[in-house]
């Protein structure tokens, strides 16, 4: 029985030598403040893609508009190094999701006013580019992923919804945008035969970049035509090359 106890208590004391030690942690303050994501470089510089109406140690001090967007870059200690709004034009943004690509450049979409929007932005907090895309007689319209593929191409997928080819405006029509790495529009391909809902949900490139989507949906078509390439209800994977 000791030597049970023994065996047990150096089990227990070996897992707290090797767990995790707290390093740093801090609030931002503000009012309605969350950060809904984060990604880091290969420098372990920490991006923050967050929202809200005030940030404290913004710069100083700045007066967010309601709900304004911003990215905020902390080095690995935790300190600010700078931080900017997305909002720059006075539009509200929708700002879907951070990736960093091999250049170590900060590429950010997402939604604005039933468009879909693009920045780069360097390590610096300069934005390189910004473009803004519509889909003709899109409403609706929702960036819901993106990435990169080896060529620092976006890739990026989304639901939309049209006036003329649905009873509704709810989201049941998809697209696939690509642009090149100077955020010029590549190609587009639109989905608007769909007699259901869609959702995507992740769009990743494979190592030879052709494009794979996953998410779900209610009698989805990939073709264009509604009699090729329908899908029942349920979740769905399919593949572009």
């Amino acid at each position: 029985m000791m030597e049970q106890r023994l065996l047990f208590f150096f089990i227990f004391l070996s897992t707290q030598i090797y767990s995790q030690t707290y390093s740093w942690g801090f609030t931002i303050k503000g009012s309605y403040i969350p950060v809904s994501q984060t990604v880091i470089d290969q420098n372990n510089n920490i991006y923050a893609l967050g929202s809200g109406t005030l940030i404290n140690h913004y710069g100083g001090a700045h007066q967010l508009s309601s709900c304004e967007d911003f990215v905020a870059k902390y080095n690995s200690n935790g300190t600010l190094d700078w931080a900017i709004p997305i909002n720059d034009d006075s539009v509200n943004y929708y700002s879907r999701k951070l990736e960093i690509n091999s250049n170590g450049e900060l590429l950010l979409a997402g939604s604005r006013q039933g468009k879909i929007y693009f920045k780069k932005i360097n390590n610096t907090g300069s934005i390189v580019w910004s473009k803004v895309f519509a889909i003709p007689q899109a409403i609706n319209c929702y960036l819901a992923a993106f990435t990169t593929d080896l060529n620092n191409n976006i890739v990026a997928a989304g639901e939309f919804a049209t006036t003329t080819c649905n009873y509704c405006s709810a989201p049941t029509d998809l697209f696939i945008y690509k642009l090149d790495n100077s955020g010029n529009l590549v190609w587009s391909r639109n989905f608007i035969k769909n007699q259901g809902f869609v959702n995507i949900c992740d769009v990743e490139c494979d190592g030879n970049n052709n494009i794979v989507l996953c998410g779900g949906g209610n009698n989805l078509n990939f073709q264009g035509n509604i009699n090729q390439y329908t899908l029942t209800p349920g979740n769905f994977l399919s593949k572009y090359t």
